[in-house]
């Protein structure tokens, strides 16, 4: 997490050890992408003091726990996914 949470507002980078800054750029950019495209969550990415990072926000009234458990489990899917891979 690189900023605390502003009521309903949180940024997020994602990393893997040994990567460059930039690497983990692209990295953060990619398990935004594999994110939304679950279509559980939708997510946008930012750049804060230089680098990527996942934009969480959380805005409808609507929003219940459920869903916020249905996005807590695309991402940790996604990130799954991530660090069995090869790449």
């Amino acid at each position: 997490m690189l900023w605390p949470r502003q009521v309903n507002q949180g940024l997020v980078r994602f990393w893997k050890l040994g990567q460059t800054p930039e690497q983990d750029d692209a990295f953060t950019d990619q398990v935004i992408q594999q994110i939304n495209a679950t279509d559980e969550a939708f997510f946008s990415g930012t750049t804060w003091r230089g680098r990527r990072a996942m934009r969480v926000s959380v805005v409808n009234w609507r929003t219940c726990a459920r869903d916020v458990e249905r996005a807590i489990a695309a991402v940790r899917s996604v990130l799954a996914a991530a660090n069995t891979s090869t790449d």
